[in-house]
């Protein structure tokens, strides 16, 4: 390799750990307020666990997302697979405003009640609570 590539190679993995790292600054870490909903389609039983406060979650400040729903979620999704033997597709909901996602929680507690060909289950937080599964 020469010498004008390996320099080159060198630049651009100083810039990219650069921009990695200012990446990862940029994401503040603040209380957020989440629940996890979790449903098989097997079955018609709808999961939902409780609303809990989350210290220290990262938001995007560009998309507003919680950076680490996927692993939420995925931590739901492992509870109710060993629970209840069955493949669940679980998704995160989540607010900064505990009033706002509680209001989301109970509309989304009510239609499911309204549907007379589906269950609801909900999860008390001595059951389950939300935490990171890498």
């Amino acid at each position: 390799m020469s010498k004008i590539a390996q320099t080159i190679s060198a630049i651009l993995i100083i810039l990219f750990t650069f921009c990695t790292n200012m990446q990862a600054g940029n994401r503040k870490s603040e209380t957020v307020y989440a629940f996890a909903y979790g449903t098989c389609f097997n079955d018609s039983i709808i999961y939902l666990s409780t609303v809990e406060k989350l210290d220290s979650a990262n938001i995007d400040p560009k998309t507003k997302f919680l950076t680490d729903r996927k692993f939420y979620a995925n931590n739901f999704k492992y509870f109710l697979d060993n629970q209840y033997k069955e493949i669940h597709t679980c998704a995160i909901f989540f607010n900064k405003s505990k009033e706002k996602l509680e209001k989301t929680y109970i509309k989304l507690r009510r239609n499911t009640n309204k549907d007379k060909h589906s269950t609801l289950v909900e999860i008390p937080l001595s059951t389950f609570s939300l935490s990171k599964i890498q």
